[in-house]
C-alpha cells in the first residue's frame, strides 16, 4: 500500500491529484497503520498472532473480523479494570482496532458492538482506538465507553491521535525507499 501510494504521489501532476493521495492515504493507510502498531505492540506476548480472523455470529452465517488476536500468551495480561480485561498464560487477546477522530469513533459504536461478539472466543478483549476519543463530550465518550464494555470489549483510548498517524504515514509516501523526498 506504501509504494503504491508513493507512486501516486510520485506520478501526481497538480495539487488536486496529490490531495487524493493524501486523503486515500489518510483513510486506508492510516487504519492499517494502527493496526500495525497494535500488532507489533502486542505480538511479543504470545505465541501466535491472528490478523484479521473471521468469528461467525448468530445463526445466519453473518461473521465479523477481529483485527487481531494473539494467542498462547507468554505472561498473565491484564488490559485493564473489570471482567474479560485479564488473561492467563496459554490464554488469548482479541482486539478491533479504531483509528478515527472523535466523531467517526462514536459513529461506530453500532459497528463496534457487533465486532465486539467476535472476540469472545478470547480470554481478554478490548477495542484500541486513538486518544482522539477523549475530544467527545465527556458524556457521549462515557456512553460510547459503557457500550463496548457491556458488549464484553471494552475502549482503550491508547492509540496515538489520528493526525498524528495520518502525518506518520504521509511522511512514508512523500519519501522514497531510501528516505528521500519525492
Amino acid at each position: 500500500m506504501v509504494d503504491r501510494y508513493r507512486a501516486e504521489w510520485a506520478s501526481a501532476k497538480d495539487d488536486i491529484e496529490r490531495n487524493i493521495v493524501v486523503r486515500k492515504t489518510c483513510i486506508h493507510l492510516s487504519g492499517e497503520f494502527g493496526e500495525q502498531m497494535a500488532r507489533y505492540a502486542m505480538a511479543p506476548l504470545g505465541g501466535q498472532i491472528e490478523t484479521q480472523a473471521r468469528s461467525f455470529v448468530g445463526s445466519d452465517g453473518r461473521y465479523t473480523k477481529t483485527d487481531l488476536i494473539v494467542s498462547g500468551l507468554r505472561t498473565p495480561v491484564i488490559l485493564g479494570h473489570g471482567g474479560g480485561m485479564g488473561a492467563p498464560v496459554g490464554g488469548s487477546l482479541a482486539f478491533e482496532v479504531k483509528c478515527g477522530k472523535a466523531d467517526y469513533i462514536y459513529s461506530q459504536k453500532d459497528h463496534m458492538v457487533f465486532q465486539a461478539q467476535g472476540h469472545k472466543q478470547a480470554n481478554a478483549q478490548c477495542t484500541l482506538c486513538t486518544r482522539d476519543i477523549h475530544d467527545l463530550s465527556p458524556e457521549r465518550e462515557k456512553e460510547l465507553r459503557d457500550t463496548l464494555s457491556k458488549a464484553g470489549s471494552p475502549l482503550v483510548g491508547m492509540l496515538p491521535r489520528k493526525n498524528e498517524i495520518d502525518q506518520s504515514c504521509l511522511d512514508m509516501i512523500r519519501q522514497n525507499q531510501e528516505g528521500k523526498p519525492i
